[in-house]
């Protein structure tokens, strides 16, 4: 190899600006049911700025909560939302999640690649609702991210109790009536339709709001009636 040099050219970094429009909220599922007492929870704590960690096991609700809560607490600062894959299915990395947030709320031409250092400067300035669904970090690393946003609440949703970064708030199966109302819903129902295997449909899958939702979608894919399923 008879190179023996490089020129190097010095420029500036790409400017960074505030995005135009705050970021929005993403939409509830559709036929949200139920979880007063928690919509109740969580809106107390965003309006004192107080972090919260909604965990529970798979199925239980703690994206739909988060996506409702935000719904109904959007502020003009914006939504921040990052969920835990990408749509590859690839778990998102720390250097990963910083990145998805940081470009919700600032543009550049070209587009600036940050780090958690240099984030935090713009970061920090920011008041967003920020919320993180299902991210796979450890609990240093959640830390590390919300502690980017010292001005907002952040609203975590995952299996652990994360008592050191967020106040945490268990999620348990819907109540009887609001799993029956659910399944009603999903099934296009209207809510005094006579429907009384419902309720054991209900008891039988646990009143967990996914297992209700995935029979209430078979039994509308196959024409099942409620005494089949």
């Amino acid at each position: 190899n008879n190179n023996y040099g490089n020129i190097i050219y010095k420029q500036a970094a790409p400017p960074i600006q505030p995005v135009k429009t705050p970021p929005v909220p993403p939409p509830p599922p559709p036929g949200f049911v139920g979880r007063a007492n928690e919509l109740a929870t969580l809106k107390k704590l965003i309006t004192a700025k107080t972090s919260a960690a909604v965990f529970g096991p798979e199925g239980i609700g703690k994206s739909a909560l988060l996506k409702k809560a935000a719904t109904d607490n959007a502020t003009p600062n914006g939504v921040v939302f990052v969920e835990g894959a990408d749509g590859n299915g690839t778990a998102l990395g720390l250097d990963d999640v910083v990145q998805s947030l940081f470009d919700q709320l600032f543009v550049s031409t070209p587009k600036r690649k940050v780090t958690v250092a240099s984030a935090r400067p713009h970061l920090s300035n920011t008041r967003p609702l920020v919320l993180l669904d299902g991210l796979q970090l450890s609990p240093a690393a959640l830390e590390t991210i919300a502690g980017l946003f010292p001005q907002s609440p952040k609203l975590i949703a995952g299996k652990m109790v994360l008592g050191n970064i967020a106040r945490p708030l268990k999620l348990n199966p819907l109540p009887r009536a609001d799993a029956v109302n659910l399944i009603r819903s999903r099934l296009g129902l209207t809510e005094g339709t006579p429907l009384p295997l419902l309720e054991p449909i209900c008891q039988l899958l646990g009143d967990v709001p996914l297992a209700i939702t995935t029979v209430a979608d078979a039994m509308i894919a196959n024409n099942l009636a409620p005494d089949l399923v």
